[in-house]
């Protein structure tokens, strides 16, 4: 392979597959994917790691700016989180091995999260896996459909008056409330949710 130093921009291939991996450091400008649909970013820093998705396709991290990334996978051993500004992600993020990745929202509208399978979601058009904890939007309605398996960590509304979980399953559903706005249901642990639709 080839060492680079002092460069501040990188543009990928518009035809073939790039994979950005994140090891140390950052690129002060800008890095584009290219115009092909697979490009991927790996995270493979010793430290938390914040993923701001601000666009289509176009996502913050490390102190990059990154444009045309269609794929993002998380850290196997450190925290993920990835905050929902504006935008999607067309591909899969993926949130790594670990046991502790999290999306939070961050968007201005209100936001359905369809929990698709074990730590499996779909929101803002992103598909996300291997995420075991959600955070909602203080300010706007987060809606969590339960559509199939179960998010392992917890799942919290934020501190609005109006999330909602709506029971979407094909089987018998047992809910349990535990506390103020606290329930448990298909196998994940909700807080400040504040309806119910069964």
């Amino acid at each position: 392979g080839t060492s680079f130093s002092d460069i501040e921009n990188l543009i990928g291939s518009d035809t073939q597959i790039d994979t950005f991996n994140l090891i140390a450091g950052n690129i002060d400008g800008s890095v584009s994917g290219g115009a092909n649909t697979t490009d991927i970013i790996v995270n493979q820093l010793t430290a938390a790691t914040d993923w701001n998705i601000t666009g289509v396709n176009q996502v913050t991290v490390a102190g990059i700016t990154f444009t045309g990334i269609e794929n993002l996978t998380g850290s196997d051993t450190e925290i993920d989180t990835f905050n929902l500004q504006a935008g999607n992600i067309d591909g899969t993020v993926t949130g790594g091995i670990n046991m502790t990745d999290e999306i939070v929202n961050q968007l201005t509208t209100a936001t359905a999260w369809d929990i698709t399978g074990v730590n499996e979601v779909t929101v803002a058009d992103t598909d996300f896996t291997g995420i075991e904890n959600l955070t909602g939007s203080v300010t706007e309605i987060d809606t969590f459909n339960l559509q199939a398996g179960n998010i392992d960590g917890t799942v919290t509304g934020g501190t609005n008056t109006t999330d909602e979980i709506v029971n979407q399953l094909n089987t018998d559903t047992a809910w349990s409330i535990s506390g103020i706005n606290e329930i448990s249901v298909a196998g994940t642990i909700f807080s400040e949710i504040e309806n119910l639709t069964g």
